[in-house]
């Protein structure tokens, strides 16, 4: 278990910008951020967010771009006190990364944790999307009432971090996405899916189509 996690977690700061992942993998998506305002300082370090980060990937994550030379790595997580206990493990490995409370499906908490990177750090340089929650295959749950929850804070919870944190994003800045296999758009039609890669297709498009699924 542990040798898997290091090993997506490599995958995921590949696609960050950092380390090499194996020939074999595929993982994280990654895209270029298009340029922002934020103006970086040379002696500043660069700034990395890995949300959900006092744990499983996002944990590794952290632990891999804490540990890049001028890389400072915010730890986000909803909890705060396993958010500080993952940074401070972390500080004693001789890790870069520091703690900041973030809870993603909370639009105060969202805000507040852009409103701590814009004025501590100027802005940030990476962005990995890992914060998420998922229902384990043995819990009885009726379906809707998992699929409800799973997309206000995967989807929702993750557009709503990027709206907040994009603009703050710096000029080469990169962004990570944690996704899971259980979603492939190739379970879709193919019509979906021809429409989901279209250079057109509307964010507007993405919502509705996320929110047919539970309704």
């Amino acid at each position: 278990m542990r040798q898997e996690l290091v090993l997506l977690a490599s995958i995921v700061a590949a696609a960050a910008g950092f380390a090499n992942p194996p020939q074999h993998a595929v993982g994280a998506g990654r895209q270029r951020a298009q340029p922002a305002a934020c103006a970086m300082n040379a002696q500043q370090p660069r700034v990395a967010v890995v949300t959900g980060a006092n744990k499983g990937i996002g944990l590794e994550v952290a632990r891999i771009l804490g540990s890049v030379p001028g890389v400072l790595c915010v730890i986000g997580c909803r909890n705060p006190q396993l958010g500080r206990q993952a940074a401070d493990a972390l500080k004693r490995e001789g890790k870069n990364v520091t703690f900041a409370q973030l809870d993603i499906t909370d639009e105060k908490s969202i805000q507040d944790f852009a409103n701590t990177i814009k004025t501590t750090y100027g802005g940030l340089d990476i962005l990995v999307n890992n914060a998420a929650i998922a229902f384990k295959g043995s819990d009885p749950t009726p379906f809707p009432k998992q699929a409800r929850p799973t997309i206000r804070t995967n989807f929702y919870g993750t557009l709503a971090v990027c709206d907040a944190l994009f603009p703050l994003l710096r000029n080469g800045g990169r962004v990570s996405n944690v996704a899971s296999m259980s979603g492939p758009l190739r379970q879709f039609p193919q019509h979906t899916h021809s429409r989901v890669l279209a250079p057109d297709f509307s964010r507007e498009e993405l919502c509705a189509l996320v929110d047919s699924f539970v309704t």
